[in-house]
């Protein structure tokens, strides 16, 4: 049996699914590899099945993050799950120092993240709390690169209706079973695919991302003079690089404007519908001060 299953999510990402898959033949221990693919049409299969241990396959009109994982850890031998994206590259040790936390006893899933909900640096691992849910909703678990026991996942599988933040929400209901969630920054990979996504794609996936968050949480629409001080003043907690660089980053400034924007959209949909937070969340609402993606 091997000691830990990857799962890698794909659709039409050849060349990149390519990098990724010989980053997890590279681990210091190698784990077991399932792709599962949603359609691809580019050769991605071929490279999947010359590298992965199994391949399976979903109909792309029946695809769901949170469906693609669960099919994923169903056909896991492993007592412990990775999910890694196609865009992603692992380093060599990443395998290694993830089952090394989930080894701890009570964390029942880890990611890799270099600041804590405070923005101060993670020193050695943070363990989440559902206060730290309630209070950032969006600083948590990310499946581009993430863990967690079968033991978990058995008794929480992902939800399979979530457009987006399938991951977000699924940690949530984890930590309200009384498990932790871990989070170190030498399981990190970083995720290069979103700089250099078209602005338009990212426009909408971060949209996406938002909105599943907005709504589960049922979140506040920030005021225009939040938008501009979100704009003008990083976020100390979602990254390490010098606030100035931080501030004329293109790159920031669109995911600022997406992330507010859905919010607003998210908060304007409720309110013709009537409607509250959806149930399941496990940690119950709370209010966002802003973006608080990794730029």
């Amino acid at each position: 049996m091997p000691a830990a299953t990857v799962v890698v999510r794909c659709r039409d990402e050849a060349p990149a699914l390519e990098r990724a898959l010989a980053s997890l033949r590279a681990q210091t221990v190698r784990p077991q590899v399932v792709v599962v693919d949603s359609g691809s049409v580019d050769g991605s299969l071929e490279v999947a099945r010359r590298m992965a241990d199994t391949v399976l396959t979903v109909p792309p009109e029946a695809f769901t993050y949170g469906g693609a994982l669960n099919l994923g850890a169903a056909h896991a031998d492993a007592a412990v799950h990775l999910a890694l994206s196609a865009h992603c590259v692992a380093g060599p040790h990443w395998v290694e120092r993830s089952l090394a936390l989930l080894a701890e006893d009570g964390v029942g899933a880890a990611s890799g993240r270099r600041l804590d909900p405070t923005g101060r640096p993670i020193v050695g691992r943070y363990l989440q709390t559902p206060d730290d849910a309630r209070r950032d909703p969006f600083w948590g678990l990310s499946n581009h690169a993430s863990s967690w026991r079968r033991e978990v996942w058995e008794a929480e599988p992902f939800r399979e209706d979530l457009a987006a933040s399938e991951d977000l929400e699924w940690s949530w209901r984890v930590l309200a079973r009384g498990w932790s969630v871990a989070f170190a920054p030498d399981v990190e990979v970083p995720m290069p695919h979103r700089r250099h996504a078209r602005p338009d794609v990212l426009w909408r996936k971060i949209g996406r991302e938002v909105a599943a968050v907005a709504e589960l949480r049922d979140l506040p629409a920030p005021s225009l003079p939040a938008v501009i001080r979100h704009v003008l003043v990083p976020d100390p907690r979602t990254s390490t690089r010098p606030p100035l660089l931080r501030v004329v980053s293109p790159y920031r400034v669109l995911e600022v404007l997406a992330h507010d924007a859905a919010l607003r959209r998210s908060a304007r949909a409720r309110g013709r519908a009537g409607a509250g937070p959806a149930a399941g969340s496990g940690v119950g609402p709370t209010s966002s001060g802003g973006a608080t993606g990794a730029v």
